[in-house]
């Protein structure tokens, strides 16, 4: 998709997130939209796609536990014990599938990088890590979370790629699910063991 015509799907679906979102989670989404331009255009990239992806990231934020795993069900999306457990962890990939088919979004790299914004993927792009960080570090989080504070310092550094800045955060959070004996989603680790591979071999 060309830069003119993520402009154009940026207008049309701020139109429709601002209509079906809660105001936070909507003033979220153009939070991180922003940000995760300015992420890319601090490092010599265009903004566009990662403008489009940030704002609509959270479409499916604002859903039910029983919609979720209902969703899920209907898409025919896998459901992994943790989100069994905690049907949240499925707005991502029912947010993609809403945007593919209720809202026609055709670009594979926006409705890849709804559906895994939680955790990060592999075959992501820049723009895609651009709103994983973006989200991440959105001000009102590091509000209610200090610890996040180094990760945004990160950010802040247009000489820091965005996939070393997406690195430290999931290491914070796999570091942090260590030390509480909780569990760690499978693709969070296959997002950690990709950026790794990445950084050690730019480096």
């Amino acid at each position: 998709m060309a830069k003119l015509e993520f402009h154009g799907e940026l207008a049309r679906l701020r139109s429709i997130l601002r209509e079906i979102l809660p105001e936070p989670i909507f003033a979220h989404s153009e939070r991180v939209s922003i940000l995760a331009g300015e992420l890319m255009s601090d490092r010599g990239g265009d903004p566009a796609e990662a403008e489009f992806i940030g704002l609509v990231h959270d479409v499916a934020r604002h859903l039910t536990n029983s919609e979720w795993i209902d969703e899920a069900k209907r898409y025919g999306i896998l459901i992994h014990s943790m989100e069994t457990n905690h049907p949240v962890l499925l707005h991502g990939p029912v947010g993609a599938r809403h945007l593919k088919w209720k809202y026609s979004v055709a670009s594979k790299q926006a409705l890849d990088g709804v559906y895994y914004h939680t955790f990060g993927y592999p075959t992501y792009n820049d723009a895609c890590w651009a709103m994983f960080v973006a989200d991440k570090i959105d001000p009102e989080k590091i509000k209610r979370n200090r610890n996040l504070r180094p990760i945004a310092e990160m950010a802040a550094d247009r000489n820091i790629p965005v996939t070393d800045i997406a690195l430290a955060y999931i290491e914070f959070r796999v570091a942090e699910a260590d030390r509480e004996g909780l569990e760690v989603h499978p693709l969070l680790l296959a997002a950690r063991s990709f950026l790794s591979s990445k950084h050690v071999q730019l480096g």
